[in-house]
């Protein structure tokens, strides 16, 4: 369907809703009034209300059917759905806004009425008329279309009808509600309340302000409560992140000073491997000395035996090997062919060095001699025998 004749079916469809809305403007607007407005209903006319309000059913029906049709029509016509509602609430909505002042033509003896109440069914006005009567009011009802312009099919209910404005405004005093007081010479209305019911609703007022107030001092209250659980929560987060991260580090740093400890333990390792070969040719290298000084010294006490009936000037030689950790061994060969004499020790700082240890054992062998493992060693210079046992080593 073309752009063009949208735009005339649009057209169409909203003179026909402000057409409706001028024909029933006053039932409309007469609803959403519905407990603003008090009605009176006159018993002389209530056959004659019957049947216009069965006439006004029959209409508003008629109105009905016309809408569902007109929305048939609009929706299979396939205009834009979102433009036919916005034009169908913006009629709806100047329905509503539009006022509609009610004009009252009342026969009654004074100067003012006091409308109290409106209800939809005569027996409803009846109990409620009967009700102030109890409590001392003048008052009655009426069926509003037979004594204003509104179509409304509803039943007022009234006190008075008093003599002046202060006369009626004594007796509304009396009732706890907003009442319209109509002037029964020209029909006008005005809204008015007891002194009793604005003070009520001033105390009311003042209620909702300090309650307003408190629950903006409650909001703000929850706000800054919010805010500080948010800081707290994200120093929370942050102090978690930061504690992570020092626990990430120093694990890292723990297994980085493994590594470093494992390198340091590997190069010490390395060094006393070193050491401990370089000892080891050494004393291999000592042994082969001692060795070629035996072979020698046995050569000698050899021919010494020969000479002097197997005897010999007894003398010692010391030579000490250090190995690891402050620590080493002491070895006392003889030329007398006496067993090699072996001593271990431990922390040589504490006992004074190695010089100092050979000087101890040397002053003893030099001055009394020692017995090891019932072998005897005399002391130095003096002349024994060229030993011929079997045992080639003792430890002191």
């Amino acid at each position: 369907m073309s752009d063009k004749s949208n735009d005339e079916k649009l057209k169409i469809l909203r003179e026909r809703l402000a057409q409706i809305k001028q024909k029933h403007n006053n039932i409309i607007d007469q609803e959403k009034n519905d407990q603003d407005i008090n009605s009176f209903d006159l018993e002389s006319a209530n056959e004659k209300n019957y049947e216009k309000k069965s006439f006004n059913k029959f209409k508003f029906s008629i109105l009905i059917i016309f809408l569902i049709s007109c929305f048939y029509v609009y929706n299979n016509f396939n205009f834009s759905s979102k433009q036919d509602i916005k034009v169908n609430q913006d009629e709806k909505e100047i329905i509503k806004k539009k006022d509609f002042i009610v004009s009252y033509n009342l026969n009654l003896k004074g100067n003012n009425i006091v409308a109290i109440n409106t209800f939809k069914n005569k027996n409803s006005a009846k109990v409620l008329v009967n009700d102030l009567k109890v409590k001392g009011f003048k008052t009655n009802y009426y069926y509003l279309p037979d004594v204003s312009n509104s179509t409304e099919n509803i039943y007022e209910v009234f006190i008075g009808p008093y003599e002046n404005l202060e006369e009626a405004s004594q007796w509304v005093e009396n009732i706890d509600k907003e009442v319209t007081i109509i002037n029964i010479a020209d029909g006008s209305t005005n809204k008015m309340k007891s002194k009793k019911l604005l003070a009520k609703e001033k105390a009311e007022n003042e209620r909702l302000a300090k309650e307003k107030a408190e629950n903006e001092r409650l909001a703000i209250e929850l706000a800054k409560k919010k805010a500080e659980n948010e800081r707290l929560a994200k120093e929370k987060a942050e102090n978690e992140r930061l504690a992570k991260e020092k626990a990430e580090n120093e694990r890292l740093a723990k297994i980085e000073e493994q590594k470093q400890t494992k390198v340091n333990q590997l190069e010490t390792d390395k060094k006393n491997i070193e050491l401990e070969r370089q000892l080891l040719l050494d004393q291999k290298a000592q042994l082969e000395v001692e060795r070629l000084q035996l072979e020698k010294d046995r050569k000698k006490l050899l021919v010494t035996r020969k000479n002097k009936n197997n005897e010999i000037n007894i003398n010692y030689f010391f030579k000490f090997s250090p190995t690891l950790n402050d620590q080493g061994f002491l070895t006392v060969t003889n030329n007398a062919g006496y067993p090699i004499i072996k001593q271990n020790f431990e922390n040589l700082s504490d006992q004074g060095g190695i010089e100092s240890i050979i000087n101890k054992l040397k002053l003893e062998l030099d001055t009394f001699g020692l017995l090891i493992e019932n072998i005897f060693y005399e002391k130095t210079g003096t002349q024994v025998p060229v030993y011929n046992g079997n045992v080639k080593e003792v430890t002191l």
